[in-house]
């Protein structure tokens, strides 16, 4: 129901035309076909056109390699009949993917208060990492390591830092035995993975 619109990378739209904004409170790491898997923001945004038409949008912003994708809800049908269903569903395919997905008010009336609150948000904007330098934490890059999750900072571990030694061959007719400082070495070495 919902496929990858490549020729969207934002949608430019009137305020007046928004009529449904979901966005994600979390950041979960996912796949997106033909892309690294890394963190991302979740939007679903639905729009009526200006004949009255309804769609439906879900635009993840991909934080590590700052590039925006877009699906589009391809059951035109299923929204002119049942808009609500066509909502539900688009909730069920992001937290499929690990969203937790929550509705922002829309300002009613108030087109400045819409206008405003619509431009601050990455999918109505043509280049959203441009605006994550001027401090908004949602579109940073995210953090690599081996947890996306957390900031994880490997570190060395503590001690005196000695030169690997060279070994000889160990002939396999005789047991191996080692030395109490081989085993210390051998100790820290393990410690440190």
């Amino acid at each position: 129901m919902f496929n990858i619109d490549p020729s969207l990378s934002f949608l430019d739209l009137d305020g007046a035309q928004v009529s449904l904004l979901f966005e994600s409170i979390n950041q979960p790491h996912v796949a997106v076909p033909h892309r690294e898997a890394q963190s991302a923001l979740g939007y679903i945004v639905g729009l009526r056109d200006s004949k009255g038409a309804p769609a439906l949008h879900i635009y993840l912003w991909l934080s590590r390699s700052r590039e925006a994708v877009i699906y589009t809800f391809e059951d035109r049908q299923l929204l002119q009949e049942d808009a609500g269903a066509g909502r539900d569903r688009a909730v069920e395919f992001c937290e499929s993917m690990g969203f937790m997905m929550e509705e922002l008010p829309l300002p009613g009336s108030d087109d400045a208060a819409r206008a405003q609150l619509l431009e601050s948000l990455a999918p109505f904007q043509r280049e959203p990492a441009l605006r994550s330098l001027e401090g908004n934490p949602s579109l940073a890059k995210a953090p690599s390591g081996p947890s996306m999750n957390a900031n994880y900072e490997a570190g060395l571990t503590p001690g005196v830092l000695e030169p690997i030694e060279v070994l000889e061959p160990i002939d396999e007719d005789e047991p191996a035995t080692l030395s109490p400082s081989q085993v210390e070495k051998l100790a820290r070495l393990f410690a440190s993975f």
